[in-house]
């Protein structure tokens, strides 16, 4: 027997092992079973078999995310979450940040009034260092300088991008579509032109042109999934009316406690 014909392939692994200890490999690695097999008895193909067969019977009946409802792949069956972004999420959003332990007893920080940095609002908040009453303001602060530099149409349209995760409203969108088509990527960051992407209901140059807030056009309420090249044929025309927005996004506020900000 030539060194080449002592050799085989794991089915499991693929791992090259000589013909003697294929068995004890596949027994020890993947079978995980205390007393070892002395030869070949075909009974690997039949333990393979029932593996994929459980792997099937899993995907008709997947467990879900507790968070964004999407199936949870068989290697990760036992968990609760589909990802640590989806565990973050949920688990945050039931944290007391207003109660501290330190010891047996908990405390109570009491709330401060601070006056943003940025937009001079004053506003109420527990951390002391916090300087800025949101997000937006945050960001523009730090940007000013490039602000300064662009258009008043470029700044308004940066303003109204989207920045919430779908994730955080499993009802609220076709999360199926992803499941079938995927994100839009372009050519040179994964090529998936024929991707879904978030339209604004209410556009951008709607908007702009009609003195919409940006605040409206970004708010979750104006957000629909859509295949991407069906959201660019569609340039700045509208699918809803800037009542029915108004209407839409009352609605989401008082559904998710929220305000006009659009934010998360």
């Amino acid at each position: 027997m030539t060194k080449e014909s002592s050799l085989c392939s794991c089915i499991y692994c693929k791992e090259i092992k000589s013909v003697k200890g294929i068995f004890t490999h596949v027994d020890r690695t993947h079978l995980k079973v205390s007393k070892y097999s002395t030869g070949y008895n075909g009974k690997y193909e039949i333990l393979a078999a029932r593996h994929q067969d459980k792997i099937v019977k899993y995907l008709t009946t997947s467990n879900r995310c507790i968070q964004c409802n999407i199936g949870i792949e068989y290697s990760k069956r036992h968990n609760k979450f589909c990802s640590t972004s989806c565990s973050a999420i949920y688990n945050n959003a039931r944290k007391d940040y207003l109660t501290f332990t330190t010891g047996p007893k908990a405390t109570v920080k009491e709330l401060i009034k601070k006056q943003c940095k940025f937009c001079t609002l004053v506003f109420e908040t527990h951390k002391a260092t916090k300087v800025f009453c949101c997000t937006s303001c945050s960001i523009n602060f730090k940007n000013a300088p490039l602000r300064a530099r662009r258009t008043e149409w470029k700044n308004y349209r940066a303003d109204c991008q989207f920045r919430f995760s779908i994730k955080n409203y499993p009802d609220e969108f076709e999360f199926v579509l992803i499941e079938n088509h995927g994100w839009y990527k372009a050519s040179n960051r994964g090529n998936n032109l024929t991707g879904i992407s978030r339209d604004h209901m209410i556009s951008c140059r709607y908007g702009f042109e009609n003195n919409i807030p940006f605040e409206h056009i970004r708010h979750p309420a104006n957000c629909k999934l859509m295949v991407h090249n069906m959201n660019i044929s569609k340039h700045k025309r509208c699918s809803i009316t800037y009542e029915e927005l108004l209407k839409r996004i009352n609605e989401w506020d008082s559904k998710y406690h929220q305000d006009y900000r659009g934010e998360v």
